[in-house]
């Protein structure tokens, strides 16, 4: 089970070429040894071309026989975790097409196929992974799951350390360095997060202005602070302060009323990196220890409570503030 096992890592470092070849035009399949070559660009000259540092997957073409690589997933936010990697057919849809087009590449140059083994909740996923690797039949090569329940199984014993897979090289651009190091334990990982997929970007919490309600205020928006790195939790304090209107009169602020910033439930926690208030770091051996700035967290908690205690702030019901958003209800 062992080496089936290994052959499986080695198919999902295969899967990471996805991230970098399918932005090429070239998915013809090519089996070349030159299909990862920069192209020549128009009013580009070959010399120029080759002075060009050369990016590629290092894999080559080996040729698995067929091979049917089996991702195991969930369902979460709304799909399976597998069709943030993999499409099984052209929908009109860029996002969808273009990950149809990268595992069309992928079965083509290494001669395997994908199969999504899709279970509905996260814990059975869990459940699934157990009874697997503890019976040894070897029913799945890689899971997409919640992190939470998937480091459960770090934990208990069930996955590879992918640092002693030689075929993961995680220099390459598409493993972000930030998320290599935070899932690292000395040299141990045993998962990870890739430009495989969009999910990182899915999940990804972003501020949105509306422009009309900033105009009513006479508010520039911060387009420039956020370019020239002064977009700090001040001055959204500053924008948002006083700036909420309670339509209804009822002395009340809620969804139904001009709001300054709405948000969801499970918004701030996702904060703390952006703002550096880490609670730990990692020694010279990789192993994380705790580091707590006391001034710095209490500050950033102090500025955000005094937020979220006042009318200029409101909780949604409906996911993290895009419905009220599109009624033109929030500033923030």
């Amino acid at each position: 089970m062992k080496s089936k096992k290994l052959l499986s890592l080695i198919l999902a470092a295969l899967m990471l070429s996805t991230a970098l070849l399918s932005c090429s035009d070239n998915n013809s399949g090519d089996n070349s040894e030159n299909n990862n070559q920069p192209s020549v660009s128009a009013g580009e000259s070959e010399t120029e071309a080759e002075t060009e540092e050369e990016l590629t997957d290092g894999l080559g073409n080996p040729d698995f026989g067929g091979y049917k690589f089996r991702i195991l997933s969930s369902m979460f936010g709304n799909d399976y975790g597998a069709n943030r990697v993999m499409y099984d057919e052209i929908t009109g849809n860029p996002v969808n097409d273009e990950l149809y087009a990268s595992k069309a590449y992928i079965e083509d140059r290494f001669k395997v196929t994908y199969e999504s083994i899709e279970m509905n909740d996260i814990t059975d996923v869990q459940t699934a992974v157990k009874t697997s690797v503890n019976a040894g039949d070897d029913s799945f090569d890689i899971v997409i799951n919640h992190d939470g329940v998937t480091f459960g199984l770090v934990k208990e014993g069930m996955f590879y350390n992918m640092y002693d897979v030689e075929q993961f090289d995680f220099d390459k651009p598409w493993w972000p360095e930030n998320t290599v190091n935070a899932l690292s334990i000395g040299n141990q990982l045993y998962c990870a997060s890739s430009y495989i997929s969009y999910l990182g970007l899915h999940w990804a919490r972003a501020m949105i202005i509306n422009k009309d309600y900033a105009e009513e205020l006479n508010m520039e928006i911060p387009y420039d602070l956020v370019r020239e790195g002064k977009w700090t939790t001040d001055a959204l304090l500053s924008m948002v302060e006083g700036n909420s209107q309670d339509l209804d009169g009822n002395g009340k602020f809620d969804t139904s009323d001009k709001v300054a910033f709405v948000t969801g439930r499970e918004t701030f926690y996702c904060l703390q990196e952006s703002q550096n208030c880490s609670v730990y770091k990692h020694d010279e051996n990789g192993v994380p220890y705790l580091d707590i700035d006391v001034e710095k967290i209490d500050a950033y908690v102090q500025k955000w409570r005094s937020l979220i205690s006042s009318d200029d702030y409101v909780v949604s019901d409906d996911g993290f503030g895009e419905n009220t958003f599109k009624n033109g209800t929030n500033l923030i």
